[in-house]
């Protein structure tokens, strides 16, 4: 998927589904890099959870490796604490990638 593709992407749409845009967006954002541990990360994860009515959208979205997302300890047996870490690194990325995509689209034009 392009950045100008990416682009138009709405952070805080929620989407009825996981699409293949929000997935690509989220992952892209996150450099394809788990967010606690560093490593390659393929898994998306709901910060507030999907069950208590956490929107699909990119700003409830997170990137995590299988060992963080599903292993012994994983992030659903400490979500409590890592909530608002994990909103934050949100944020974080959030802001970093708008400039990129910005920066790449506006160098096409």
């Amino acid at each position: 998927m392009s950045f100008a593709q990416l682009v138009h992407v709405d952070p805080n749409f929620e989407y009825p589904e996981i699409t293949k845009e929000l997935r690509a967006y989220v992952l892209e954002r996150d450099n394809e890099l788990c967010q606690i541990c560093g490593k390659s990360g393929s898994h998306l994860h709901h910060v507030n959870y999907k069950s208590k009515g956490g929107p699909n959208c990119a700003n409830n979205l997170i990137t995590l490796c299988v060992d963080c997302h599903t292993g012994d300890d994983g992030i659903h047996k400490k979500l409590g604490p890592m909530a608002a870490i994990l909103r934050s690194k949100i944020e974080f990325n959030e802001n970093r990638f708008r400039r990129k995509l910005s920066n790449s689209y506006t160098k096409r034009i």
